[in-house]
């Protein structure tokens, strides 16, 4: 029973936290509702388009990181709103056919606003290869928790791998991710220097280090791609994991 209230709450949340939010690139919702039976629903905007995973193998590394900048840009709107997404991952984002990304399932969303997040005492929530130091320690979250994820997506398009893809374990995979420093992001493109010290950033273990929240890394993501110009030699495309 107590188990089935939080699922409910956490359907309540999704509603009420991506209610409020008004960007192109976060899912809106349309209506929300509960059933005779106490069943909470919600219906979301039709969003067609491939998953960002499916999109990144047929695009070139700069095109990669130029959509997560627009993701960013969106994250931003939420992080100013106070809301977190905390389980950004590949899944997660859909690119509709005019290039627009959508960032959907608001369901682990923590408002900032709030004391409570509706989750178990030591429970950690995302998904692992996504997460931050932080979540896996269950301690306090904040944007650049989602700055962390971003730091990965970002790693996959320079990449097409997850900074800690090798590793098998879930234990192993959450224990270098509390300790374990990426490999550096080595795309073999020399224009894409200052993204992947950007990167390596993002994935900083202390978050006072990383980029504060998703506008301060869209803005900086920017101004390092400045320094890369378009049409560069891709040998694609590049299976990401």
């Amino acid at each position: 029973a107590r188990e089935r209230f939080r699922q409910l709450n956490r359907a309540e949340r999704e509603a009420l936290v991506a209610a409020r939010l008004n960007d192109p690139g976060l899912v809106q919702i349309i209506e929300r509702g509960e059933t005779p039976e106490g069943t909470c629903w919600i219906a979301m905007e039709f969003v067609e388009g491939p998953t960002l995973d499916a999109w990144f193998a047929a695009h070139a590394p700069r095109e990669r990181v130029e959509l997560l900048v627009r993701v960013a840009r969106s994250l931003a709107s939420a992080h100013a709103e106070g809301v977190i997404h905390r389980d950004l991952k590949p899944a997660n984002i859909i690119v509709r056919a005019d290039g627009q990304p959508v960032v959907t399932d608001f369901g682990l969303t923590r408002d900032l606003t709030e004391r409570s997040s509706l989750t178990g005492e030591g429970e950690v929530v995302g998904t692992p290869r996504y997460l931050s130091p932080e979540q896996v320690d269950n301690a306090d979250l904040s944007p650049a928790s989602d700055v962390y994820a971003l730091g990965g997506l970002l790693y996959e398009a320079l990449c097409g791998r997850t900074p800690f893809a090798e590793v098998d374990s879930i234990y192993m995979l959450l224990a270098d991710i509390k300790r374990r420093p990426p490999d550096p992001p080595e795309s073999g493109i020399p224009q894409a220097k200052e993204v992947e010290a950007l990167c390596l950033r993002c994935l900083a273990k202390d978050p006072a280090q990383r980029p504060l929240h998703a506008g301060r890394l869209a803005a900086e993501l920017t101004q390092a791609l400045a320094s890369w110009p378009a049409g560069e030699p891709w040998v694609g495309p590049t299976a990401t994991q």
